[in-house]
């Protein structure tokens, strides 16, 4: 064999070693890391936040009772425009799960993500949490108030 072809082996032999042992060093405990994070996530997504949110909508008293009519008009644009990036359950897509949301934000802070995301993830604590986990920011639907009212009825109802 040609002394040329034995270093080509040696090298390609090394070569695999350095790989494994990267391998395996890196792999160590990823699941506890990964749950670590998720557990994290969540803590964040689902603690009590008691902002208001930056945007127009400073108060907002709502019915106990829940508005049948509303809920039907905010099904159709929370199908129509957010069911791309959200679900209605704790399930997280592009941005976070919207499961029982209303009971973890204020109404006000709801409305004002939808009616003013771009802000809201410069300017409100939560905002920009949510934002460092998704890395993607909220389109701006263009949504009039009346139009939000509704989505924020619907999701009352999830």
């Amino acid at each position: 064999m040609c002394k040329f072809s034995l270093n080509l082996i040696i090298v390609q032999v090394f070569g695999v070693l350095v790989s494994a042992v990267f391998f395996t060093s890196c792999g160590g405990d990823s699941d506890k890391k990964s749950s670590t994070k998720n557990d994290s996530v969540d803590r964040i997504e689902n603690k009590y936040y008691d902002g208001k949110g930056v945007g127009p909508i400073s108060d907002l008293a709502l019915n106990p009772d829940i508005d049948n009519k509303l809920v039907e008009e905010g099904k159709v644009i929370f199908n129509a425009k957010c069911t791309s990036c959200h679900k209605l359950s704790n399930e997280k897509g592009i941005g976070p799960g919207l499961a029982e949301v209303t009971t973890r934000r204020r109404p006000e802070w709801v409305m004002n993500m939808i009616l003013n995301p771009m802000e809201m993830t410069q300017k409100d604590s939560m905002a920009k949490e949510l934002l460092s986990i998704y890395y993607s920011q909220m389109l701006d639907n263009n949504l009039t108030i009346e139009e939000a009212r509704s989505v924020l009825e619907f999701l009352r109802r999830h």
